[in-house]
Protein backbone atom coordinates (compact mmCIF):
# COMPACT_ATOMS: atom_id res chain seq x y z
CA UNK A 1 0.00 0.00 0.00
CA UNK A 2 1.09 3.57 -0.62
CA UNK A 3 0.18 6.66 1.39
CA UNK A 4 0.77 10.05 -0.18
CA UNK A 5 0.16 13.32 1.66
CA UNK A 6 0.13 16.53 -0.40
CA UNK A 7 -0.60 19.98 0.98
CA UNK A 8 0.37 22.59 3.54
CA UNK A 9 1.30 20.11 6.25
CA UNK A 10 3.95 19.61 8.91
CA UNK A 11 6.11 16.68 7.86
CA UNK A 12 6.99 15.69 11.41
CA UNK A 13 3.32 15.65 12.45
CA UNK A 14 2.38 13.56 9.42
CA UNK A 15 5.13 11.05 10.15
CA UNK A 16 4.01 10.85 13.78
CA UNK A 17 0.36 10.22 12.85
CA UNK A 18 1.27 7.65 10.20
CA UNK A 19 3.52 5.83 12.65
CA UNK A 20 0.81 5.90 15.32
CA UNK A 21 -2.06 4.58 13.23
CA UNK A 22 -0.36 2.43 10.61
CA UNK A 23 2.71 1.00 12.36
CA UNK A 24 1.03 -2.41 12.59
CA UNK A 25 0.51 -2.73 8.85
CA UNK A 26 2.68 -5.33 7.17
CA UNK A 27 2.74 -6.45 3.55
CA UNK A 28 0.39 -9.32 2.80
CA UNK A 29 1.72 -12.40 1.12
CA UNK A 30 2.23 -11.71 -2.53
CA UNK A 31 -0.40 -13.32 -4.76
CA UNK A 32 1.02 -15.60 -7.40
CA UNK A 33 -1.13 -15.59 -10.49
CA UNK A 34 -0.59 -17.11 -13.89
CA UNK A 35 -2.69 -15.91 -16.80
CA UNK A 36 -2.48 -16.75 -20.49
CA UNK A 37 -0.60 -14.23 -22.61
CA UNK A 38 -3.10 -12.53 -24.95
CA UNK A 39 -2.36 -12.69 -28.65
CA UNK A 40 -3.17 -10.57 -31.66
CA UNK A 41 -5.21 -11.95 -34.52
CA UNK A 42 -3.13 -13.46 -37.33
CA UNK A 43 -4.46 -10.97 -39.87
CA UNK A 44 -6.65 -7.88 -39.93
CA UNK A 45 -10.29 -8.90 -39.69
CA UNK A 46 -13.80 -7.88 -38.66
CA UNK A 47 -15.71 -9.52 -35.82
CA UNK A 48 -19.35 -8.61 -36.42
CA UNK A 49 -22.22 -8.68 -33.93
CA UNK A 50 -25.62 -8.02 -35.47
CA UNK A 51 -28.06 -5.93 -33.40
CA UNK A 52 -31.18 -5.49 -35.58
CA UNK A 53 -32.63 -2.77 -33.33
CA UNK A 54 -29.49 -0.61 -33.22
CA UNK A 55 -29.79 2.92 -34.57
CA UNK A 56 -26.01 3.42 -34.51
CA UNK A 57 -23.02 1.15 -34.98
CA UNK A 58 -20.15 0.82 -32.52
CA UNK A 59 -16.75 0.24 -34.11
CA UNK A 60 -13.62 -0.68 -32.18
CA UNK A 61 -10.23 -1.66 -33.55
CA UNK A 62 -7.27 -2.84 -31.52
CA UNK A 63 -3.98 -4.69 -31.35
CA UNK A 64 -1.54 -5.60 -28.57
CA UNK A 65 2.09 -4.67 -27.89
CA UNK A 66 4.61 -4.62 -25.02
CA UNK A 67 5.18 -1.15 -23.57
CA UNK A 68 5.88 0.12 -20.06
CA UNK A 69 5.97 3.72 -18.89
CA UNK A 70 9.65 3.25 -18.14
CA UNK A 71 10.43 2.29 -21.75
CA UNK A 72 12.27 4.80 -23.93
CA UNK A 73 9.42 4.82 -26.50
CA UNK A 74 6.79 5.93 -23.99
CA UNK A 75 6.93 9.63 -24.82
CA UNK A 76 6.99 9.10 -28.58
CA UNK A 77 3.92 6.87 -28.26
CA UNK A 78 2.15 9.59 -26.25
CA UNK A 79 2.79 12.05 -29.06
CA UNK A 80 1.84 9.52 -31.74
CA UNK A 81 -1.52 8.79 -30.18
CA UNK A 82 -2.30 12.47 -29.71
CA UNK A 83 -1.74 13.02 -33.43
CA UNK A 84 -3.63 9.95 -34.60
CA UNK A 85 -6.71 9.96 -32.39
CA UNK A 86 -6.08 11.45 -28.97
CA UNK A 87 -7.74 14.81 -29.44
CA UNK A 88 -10.37 16.75 -31.38
CA UNK A 89 -7.82 17.82 -33.99
CA UNK A 90 -6.44 14.31 -34.50
CA UNK A 91 -6.27 12.55 -37.86
CA UNK A 92 -9.07 10.09 -37.14
CA UNK A 93 -11.47 12.62 -35.63
CA UNK A 94 -10.94 15.21 -38.36
CA UNK A 95 -11.52 12.54 -41.00
CA UNK A 96 -14.63 10.87 -39.57
CA UNK A 97 -16.26 13.93 -37.99
CA UNK A 98 -15.17 17.01 -39.90
CA UNK A 99 -14.51 15.69 -43.40
CA UNK A 100 -17.21 13.02 -43.64
CA UNK A 101 -19.75 13.77 -40.91
CA UNK A 102 -19.97 10.11 -39.88
CA UNK A 103 -19.78 10.71 -36.12
CA UNK A 104 -19.73 13.25 -33.32
CA UNK A 105 -16.33 12.03 -32.22
CA UNK A 106 -13.69 9.34 -32.76
CA UNK A 107 -10.71 8.63 -30.53
CA UNK A 108 -7.72 6.35 -30.19
CA UNK A 109 -5.86 5.21 -27.09
CA UNK A 110 -2.40 3.73 -26.60
CA UNK A 111 -1.77 2.32 -23.15
CA UNK A 112 1.08 0.88 -21.13
CA UNK A 113 1.28 -2.15 -18.88
CA UNK A 114 4.12 -3.20 -16.60
CA UNK A 115 2.88 -6.78 -16.20
CA UNK A 116 1.45 -7.87 -19.54
CA UNK A 117 0.71 -6.51 -23.01
CA UNK A 118 -0.75 -3.05 -23.55
CA UNK A 119 -3.12 -2.17 -26.37
CA UNK A 120 -3.78 0.26 -29.18
CA UNK A 121 -7.48 1.00 -29.40
CA UNK A 122 -9.76 3.02 -31.70
CA UNK A 123 -13.37 3.68 -30.76
CA UNK A 124 -16.16 5.40 -32.69
CA UNK A 125 -19.95 5.35 -32.95
CA UNK A 126 -21.36 6.04 -36.42
CA UNK A 127 -24.59 5.90 -38.38
CA UNK A 128 -25.35 2.34 -39.46
CA UNK A 129 -25.14 3.05 -43.17
CA UNK A 130 -21.57 4.41 -42.97
CA UNK A 131 -20.06 1.62 -40.85
CA UNK A 132 -18.11 0.04 -43.71
CA UNK A 133 -16.90 3.42 -44.94
CA UNK A 134 -15.68 4.21 -41.43
CA UNK A 135 -13.53 1.07 -41.37
CA UNK A 136 -11.92 2.20 -44.61
CA UNK A 137 -11.18 5.66 -43.23
CA UNK A 138 -9.73 4.34 -39.97
CA UNK A 139 -7.35 2.10 -41.90
CA UNK A 140 -6.49 5.01 -44.17
CA UNK A 141 -5.44 7.22 -41.26
CA UNK A 142 -3.39 4.44 -39.69
CA UNK A 143 -1.59 3.87 -42.97
CA UNK A 144 -1.10 7.62 -43.33
CA UNK A 145 0.71 8.04 -40.02
CA UNK A 146 2.85 4.97 -40.74
CA UNK A 147 3.95 6.10 -44.20
CA UNK A 148 3.82 9.92 -44.22
CA UNK A 149 5.82 12.30 -42.08
CA UNK A 150 3.71 14.36 -39.71
CA UNK A 151 4.24 18.05 -40.39
CA UNK A 152 6.56 19.99 -38.11
CA UNK A 153 3.69 22.37 -37.35
CA UNK A 154 1.37 19.53 -36.30
CA UNK A 155 4.10 17.99 -34.17
CA UNK A 156 4.74 21.33 -32.47
CA UNK A 157 1.02 21.82 -31.76
CA UNK A 158 0.58 18.35 -30.28
CA UNK A 159 3.65 18.58 -28.07
CA UNK A 160 2.37 21.94 -26.85
CA UNK A 161 -0.98 20.36 -25.97
CA UNK A 162 0.62 17.54 -23.99
CA UNK A 163 3.00 19.85 -22.15
CA UNK A 164 0.26 22.38 -21.40
CA UNK A 165 -2.09 19.77 -20.00
CA UNK A 166 0.65 18.30 -17.86
CA UNK A 167 1.59 21.69 -16.41
CA UNK A 168 -2.04 22.64 -15.76
CA UNK A 169 -2.79 19.32 -14.09
CA UNK A 170 0.01 19.71 -11.57
CA UNK A 171 -1.71 22.66 -9.88
CA UNK A 172 -4.01 20.17 -8.14
CA UNK A 173 -2.81 18.29 -5.03
CA UNK A 174 -4.70 15.18 -6.13
CA UNK A 175 -2.69 15.09 -9.36
CA UNK A 176 0.59 15.38 -7.46
CA UNK A 177 -0.49 12.47 -5.27
CA UNK A 178 -1.44 10.37 -8.29
CA UNK A 179 1.90 11.08 -9.97
CA UNK A 180 3.74 9.99 -6.84
CA UNK A 181 1.81 6.73 -6.67
CA UNK A 182 2.29 6.11 -10.39
CA UNK A 183 6.04 6.62 -10.04
CA UNK A 184 6.12 3.92 -7.37
CA UNK A 185 3.73 1.41 -8.93
CA UNK A 186 5.27 1.71 -12.40
CA UNK A 187 8.85 1.59 -11.07
CA UNK A 188 9.77 4.89 -12.71
CA UNK A 189 13.00 6.81 -12.05
CA UNK A 190 12.82 9.58 -9.47
CA UNK A 191 13.29 12.24 -12.16
CA UNK A 192 10.57 10.85 -14.48
CA UNK A 193 8.17 13.75 -14.02
CA UNK A 194 10.82 16.45 -13.63
CA UNK A 195 12.04 15.39 -17.10
CA UNK A 196 8.54 14.88 -18.54
CA UNK A 197 8.41 18.13 -20.52
CA UNK A 198 11.95 17.70 -21.84
CA UNK A 199 11.18 14.17 -23.04
CA UNK A 200 7.96 15.22 -24.79
CA UNK A 201 9.78 18.08 -26.51
CA UNK A 202 12.52 15.70 -27.67
CA UNK A 203 10.15 13.60 -29.82
CA UNK A 204 10.90 14.01 -33.53
CA UNK A 205 9.01 13.47 -36.77
CA UNK A 206 11.07 10.33 -37.35
CA UNK A 207 10.19 9.06 -33.86
CA UNK A 208 6.46 9.37 -34.58
CA UNK A 209 6.69 7.33 -37.78
CA UNK A 210 8.97 4.75 -36.16
CA UNK A 211 6.70 4.02 -33.19
CA UNK A 212 3.61 4.10 -35.43
CA UNK A 213 5.05 1.17 -37.36
CA UNK A 214 6.35 -0.57 -34.24
CA UNK A 215 3.23 -0.49 -32.06
CA UNK A 216 0.26 -0.16 -34.43
CA UNK A 217 -0.18 -3.38 -36.38
CA UNK A 218 -1.88 -2.50 -39.63
CA UNK A 219 -1.98 -6.16 -40.66
CA UNK A 220 -3.05 -7.56 -37.27
CA UNK A 221 -5.98 -5.35 -36.31
CA UNK A 222 -9.19 -6.77 -34.91
CA UNK A 223 -12.24 -4.66 -35.76
CA UNK A 224 -15.26 -5.31 -33.57
CA UNK A 225 -18.44 -3.96 -35.16
CA UNK A 226 -21.75 -4.01 -33.30
CA UNK A 227 -24.79 -2.70 -35.13
CA UNK A 228 -27.66 -3.30 -37.52
CA UNK A 229 -25.70 -5.25 -40.11
CA UNK A 230 -28.46 -5.25 -42.74
CA UNK A 231 -27.71 -1.55 -43.26
CA UNK A 232 -24.05 -2.09 -44.20
CA UNK A 233 -23.26 -5.79 -44.69
CA UNK A 234 -23.05 -5.76 -48.49
CA UNK A 235 -20.60 -2.89 -48.47
CA UNK A 236 -18.63 -4.42 -45.60
CA UNK A 237 -18.32 -7.74 -47.43
CA UNK A 238 -16.94 -5.93 -50.47
CA UNK A 239 -14.03 -4.35 -48.58
CA UNK A 240 -10.47 -5.37 -49.35
CA UNK A 241 -7.33 -5.19 -47.26
CA UNK A 242 -3.97 -5.39 -49.02
CA UNK A 243 -5.81 -6.37 -52.18
CA UNK A 244 -7.66 -9.31 -50.61
CA UNK A 245 -11.20 -9.56 -49.18
CA UNK A 246 -11.32 -8.32 -45.59
CA UNK A 247 -12.25 -11.41 -43.51
CA UNK A 248 -15.49 -11.16 -41.52
CA UNK A 249 -16.44 -13.45 -38.64
CA UNK A 250 -19.93 -13.39 -37.18
CA UNK A 251 -20.74 -13.58 -33.46
CA UNK A 252 -23.79 -13.39 -31.25
CA UNK A 253 -24.01 -10.94 -28.35
CA UNK A 254 -22.42 -13.53 -26.04
CA UNK A 255 -19.30 -13.72 -28.24
CA UNK A 256 -20.22 -17.14 -29.65
CA UNK A 257 -19.18 -17.58 -33.27
CA UNK A 258 -22.29 -18.26 -35.32
CA UNK A 259 -20.97 -18.88 -38.83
Amino acid sequence: AYMVVVGDVNTAQVEELVSKYFHGWWPAKSLQMTTPTPQDVQYTQVNLVDVPTAVQTEISAFNLYPLKMSDKDYFAVRVLNQILGGDYGSYININLREQHGYTYGARSYMGTNRFTLANFFVSVRVRNEVAAKSVVEILKEIKRIQTENVSEQKLKEVKGQLVGRFVMSTQYPATIANLAVTRETQKLPMDFYSNYIKNIEAVTVADVKRVANKYIKYNNLRFIIVGKSSDFIKELESLKHNGKPLPIFYYDKYANKIK
